[in-house]
């Protein structure tokens, strides 16, 4: 192809001139001189210069097409040809748009500068406010913006945010490669367990208070451990309020006795009181708590009570260390308590968990069945509305 061969042998597309430097690079002296436009330039890599990228692709378009018309090509050869231009003009268009490079440049100087602020900070660990102070105005501003988005709307699927799964969830191999590190966020029981049978009475070990208000406390701990992702200790004053406002008739309480008879009762409580807790944080919300969403928190924690119920040690240890942090009056009666849950949980037999377990797949099928009807009724509630406005509508037209 003689038009495309004149870039390949840069030899024929002009006579050398000397002692003039590249226009493009500025560095070497130009031996040659574009056919097109004039400029002066030194190699084929300066001839490619994205400043020189509208001369070279016209040169381009116009040597392919012309040498797809002058030559008697089949028709494989000629698509092949156009193929090639169409990813030439591609290249070219995106590298000829300017302002996007100049976007890319500024979005590398934004993460360059930020990796010098926050380069040598360990961001888990770091006192908030520290982190608060090193964000530019703008960031602050940003930041701001995206939580005011959440306080209106609570929708955190926009955001691509991890999901977060808690340890009792985790599904961990089996096999594992030697090689590769696996931290496990499952927690640790102590080297000697506390003997719950030299603690109570056979009384006190046989009463249905006992499951009942352990259940409680795995649905409280649940709550907590997708509250605060896994941390509880990360705000031990959050976590402690928490749980006095979840657990104020279990671990809160100076009452005898338990004012639960059965699982739906105690899911019940517990989520009317995390609902409560909600409504005081978020006043914007407050009152869009449907039913739906009652019916798919109570499901949640079905599902998380079943699961940790088989773990119940290292639920209730794990939540005593955490509680055990915070040494006032308030908490000293609930961490006791809380210690000999954490015993009762040792002490809790297979057949008992199982009789607990098939409680709570009863329940869960209940609230199940409940929720589809919800939906079913509430469905057919919308429809008539549309219904009842459509034939206003006519009638209205017709008067």
């Amino acid at each position: 192809m003689s038009s495309l061969h004149v870039i390949d042998n840069q030899d024929q597309v002009a006579e050398p001139i000397n002692q003039t430097l590249c226009e493009v690079c500025q560095k070497q002296f130009s031996n040659y001189v574009c056919p097109r436009c004039n400029l002066r330039y030194c190699s084929l890599a300066c001839y490619k210069d994205l400043q020189h990228a509208d001369c070279t692709e016209s040169f381009y378009r116009d040597s392919v097409t012309a040498e797809i018309q002058n030559r008697d090509l089949d028709r494989e050869s000629k698509n092949k040809m156009l193929e090639m231009l169409q990813r030439l003009e591609a290249d070219n268009d995106s590298n000829g748009i300017l302002e996007d490079d100049q976007e890319e440049e500024e979005e590398e100087e934004e993460k360059y500068e930020l990796i010098e602020r926050f380069g040598n900070i360990d961001i888990e660990n770091t006192d908030p406010d520290l982190i608060w102070d090193l964000l530019s105005d703008k960031e602050r501003e940003e930041f701001q913006g995206v939580l005011n988005e959440l306080q209106h709307d609570g929708d955190w699927d926009k955001f691509n945010l991890p999901t977060f799964i808690p340890w009792w969830k985790e599904d961990i191999s089996l096999i594992r490669d030697p090689k590769e590190e696996h931290e496990t966020k499952v927690p640790e029981l102590p080297q000697t367990l506390p003997d719950f049978e030299k603690m109570t009475k056979p009384a006190a070990r046989s009463s249905p208070y006992l499951a009942w208000n352990l259940l409680h406390i795995l649905a409280t701990y649940s709550y907590l451990i997708r509250h605060s992702m896994g941390d509880l200790l990360e705000d031990i004053n959050d976590t402690v309020n928490i749980t006095e406002t979840l657990s104020a008739e279990v671990l809160f309480s100076n009452a005898a006795s338990c004012p639960y008879s059965c699982v739906g009762d105690i899911v019940g409580d517990i989520v009317e009181r995390i609902i409560r807790l909600q409504d005081k944080s978020d006043m914007i919300r407050r009152g869009k708590l449907n039913n739906n969403r009652r019916y798919d928190l109570k499901i949640l924690l079905l599902q998380d009570m079943q699961d940790l119920l088989k773990k119940s040690a290292y639920a209730t240890f794990d939540f005593w260390q955490a509680l055990n942090q915070k040494k006032t009056r308030a908490t000293m009666l609930a961490t006791r308590k809380l210690y000999f849950y954490f015993a009762a949980a040792c002490y809790l037999d297979k057949k008992r968990t199982d009789i607990l377990i098939s409680a709570m797949q009863n329940e869960l099928t209940k609230i199940r069945v409940e929720k589809e009807d919800f939906q079913n009724e509430f469905e057919a509630a919308q429809n008539a509305i549309k219904q009842h406005e459509k034939e206003s509508k006519v009638k209205i037209q017709e008067l």
